[in-house]
């Protein structure tokens, strides 16, 4: 028995969304005209990423976690850091499917409760840019109206 939030995933369910779009059926090499990724560093901001799944094994180039206290927060090397979550690993495994040469550098901003400091998130963040990744992956939110700015500074640049 499965829970009543999974019929709508269903296969039955499933096969009665397919739907065709307005440019037909498109594969890999016509939407990425051969581009997978190589040379590109994509940074997973998020909460963590696990370096030993299937689906992204291999591409996951350094592990680091932000410390934040009450003051300030540092980006630090974590070779043993994982995903607390599984947010993280599922987002860079998307990343890895669509450009599956790429390096993933995950930068844990958040915790076993899947909560951060917004802090956190401008120091990963500017730490990426700082390093010259092409680009940063950051698939979370904030309510915190004085990280606003900051957050649109660090879009802009």
């Amino acid at each position: 028995m499965v829970p009543a939030w999974s019929e709508a995933f269903a296969t039955e369910a499933r096969n009665g969304l397919a739907r065709e779009g307005p440019f037909g059926r498109l594969d890999r090499d016509e939407v990425f005209a051969g581009a997978d990724g190589a040379g590109v560093v994509v940074a997973v901001v998020d909460s963590g990423v696990d370096a030993d799944h299937p689906g992204v094994r291999g591409r996951v180039v350094r592990r680091l976690r932000v410390d934040a206290d009450r003051d300030d927060a540092v980006v630090v090397e974590d070779p043993n850091a994982t995903d607390l979550v599984g947010h993280g690993t599922a987002c860079a495994g998307i990343i890895a499917g669509i450009a599956p040469a790429s390096e993933l550098v995950s930068i844990r901003v958040l915790g076993a409760d899947n909560r951060g400091k917004g802090r956190a998130v401008a120091a990963a963040v500017e730490w990426a840019i700082d390093q010259g990744v092409g680009v940063v992956n950051l698939s979370l939110s904030s309510r915190s109206e004085a990280m606003f700015s900051v957050f649109h500074d660090l879009a802009d640049r």
